[in-house]
C-alpha cells in the first residue's frame, strides 16, 4: 500500500523513493516523489510517459538526462518540464548523491509501477542496471502501458515481441507483479 511518507528501496541501483503526495492525496491529479540517486548510477533505457507530464526539480547534486537526443545536466535548484510522450532517461554521473523531486501529472498508476519495479529488484529479478528481464518486461509493459513505454526500438516492434513473450513468461511461472 502506498501512502504519504512511505519509502521504497531498490537494492540493485541503490535508489530510494519517498512518496510526498500520492494519487489518493491529490484525487488522482498527480503523484509527487523524492528520488535519491546514489553516486554514479547507470544510464537506464530511453523511455517515455505517454499520458503524463513530468516535472523534475533537483534539490541536491546534479542530474544527468537525455532528452531530445541531447544530454543535459540539471543542477541544484533547476527545474525541467517534460511533455507527455517525450523520450528521456535520467541518471547520476557524479561521485555525490543526487536528490530529485519528481511529479507526474496525472498520477495514473505510477506509484504501482515504481513499486513493482523496485519489488522485482528486491526479488532479484533485474539486471545490474536495474532493468527487469525481457520476460518480466513483457508482463510489466502490458500492465503499465499508460504510465511507461520504452522509446526504442519502435513501439510496434516491442508490442509484437511482448505478445510472443507473455505466454512464455507465464509458462515459466512469471506473473504480473502486484505491489505488496
Amino acid at each position: 500500500m502506498i501512502y504519504k511518507g512511505k519509502v521504497i528501496e531498490n537494492p540493485v541501483t541503490g535508489q530510494s523513493i519517498r512518496f510526498i503526495e500520492t494519487a489518493k492525496d491529490s484525487g488522482g491529479k498527480k503523484v509527487e516523489i523524492e528520488v535519491i540517486y546514489p553516486k554514479s548510477t547507470i544510464q537506464p533505457l530511453l523511455y517515455y510517459h505517454p499520458l503524463q507530464e513530468t516535472c523534475l526539480e533537483v534539490t541536491q547534486g546534479e542530474l544527468h538526462l537525455r532528452l531530445n537526443h541531447t544530454e543535459q545536466v540539471l543542477k541544484k535548484g533547476e527545474k525541467l518540464l517534460i511533455a507527455a510522450g517525450q523520450p528521456h532517461t535520467l541518471w547520476n554521473a557524479t561521485d555525490l548523491p543526487t536528490i530529485l523531486r519528481w511529479t507526474a501529472t496525472p498520477a495514473l498508476r505510477s506509484e504501482e509501477f515504481l513499486t513493482s519495479v523496485f519489488q522485482l529488484a528486491q526479488d532479484g529479478q533485474v539486471s545490474a542496471a536495474g532493468n527487469p528481464t525481457l520476460l518480466q518486461f513483457a508482463l510489466l509493459m502490458r500492465e503499465y502501458r499508460q504510465e511507461y513505454r520504452l522509446a526504442a526500438p519502435a513501439r510496434w516492434l516491442w508490442w509484437m515481441l511482448f505478445a510472443v513473450l507473455r505466454p512464455i513468461a507465464r509458462l515459466t511461472g512469471l506473473q504480473e507483479v502486484r505491489p505488496r
